[in-house]
């Protein structure tokens, strides 16, 4: 009679649990995109697409972001959008103006917080494109992310700053019509 040795038991015994296994691995926790979900791009388009400025400690800087709509039939049947900017890090006055230039383009004049010590200041302005003013639901695209760089000098120190209103860029085609001049506000403190 013969008996099975566990040495030759062994390989057999493994080749089983592998394959059990069923292959594949990697045992990552990400889930897989969902296929019938693509990705919805930003809803809007900024220039500068980082906002950036110089202010003295103490003092408020004005500062223009100009937003083109990327998608204007997301919006053609809107009965109400209610655009909103979510500033968490209190770099930003609670004063933001939204204006309209056009039915593809507005602008947002921010006024920075004049309590910001000297330091550099980054990170992300939130930008939001709701159905609603309690933001209940939101348009696709949004909310967008909008960088920002601050650098806040010590009181009495110069800076020297220039704000587009509009953006700074114009098409001309040849025998029209000049494009519309643009105004620029260019200031200097202690100047």
């Amino acid at each position: 009679m013969l008996r099975p040795r566990s040495v030759y038991l062994l390989p057999l015994l493994l080749a089983a649990l592998l394959t059990g296994c069923g292959g594949g691995g990697g045992g990552g926790s990400a889930a897989a995109p969902d296929p019938g979900t693509p990705a919805v791009s930003p809803a809007l388009s900024f220039n500068p697409a980082t906002v950036r400025g110089t202010v003295n400690a103490g003092t408020s800087l004005t500062l223009n972001v100009i937003a083109s709509v990327a998608r204007p039939a997301d919006f053609a049947n809107a009965g109400t959008v209610v655009a909103s900017i979510v500033d968490s890090n209190g770099v930003l006055l609670p004063t933001a103006q939204l204006v309209r230039d056009s039915d593809t383009q507005y602008h947002a004049v921010l006024q920075t917080a004049p309590s910001l010590a000297a330091g550099t200041y980054t990170g992300n302005l939130s930008v939001r494109l709701c159905r609603d003013s309690g933001c209940a639901s939101q348009f696709p695209g949004s909310p967008m992310l909008l960088p920002y760089s601050l650098q806040v000098v010590p009181a009495g120190q110069l800076t020297f700053s220039a704000t587009p209103a509009v953006a700074l860029n114009a098409t001309a085609h040849l025998g029209g019509a000049a494009p519309a001049p643009v105004s620029i506000a260019i200031s200097g403190d202690g100047r």
